[in-house]
């Protein structure tokens, strides 16, 4: 059975990287049934990586979904959703937490 969070805002790094973007620092997320948390990056890409049935999406207030995740840039992960040429569902794009 699938253990998933549904991923509604984001915070993002105070610093660049070196490929100019600013990477998702923390992320807010609800449960199916409803129950709350918070991780950070590092936290969330330990959850993802941990078991392959840890799925997260983002998630618009529209309904709209997008599968996130985890990507190594040389030492560093990052988590990112898969590309749907939609920008809504991007997790840059969600809301602040």
């Amino acid at each position: 059975m699938a253990n998933v969070v549904h991923i509604y805002c984001r915070t993002l790094a105070s610093a660049r990287c070196r490929n100019g973007y600013y990477h998702v620092a923390e992320v807010g997320w609800v449960t199916v049934d409803g129950t709350p948390g918070r991780s950070t990056l590092q936290g969330m890409a330990d959850w993802l990586r941990a078991d392959l049935n840890n799925e997260a999406f983002s998630q618009v207030r529209s309904g709209q979904t997008a599968r996130v995740y985890v990507v190594t840039c040389g030492d560093h992960q990052y988590i990112e959703t898969f590309v749907d040429n939609t920008k809504p569902d991007n997790l840059r794009e969600l809301p602040y937490c």
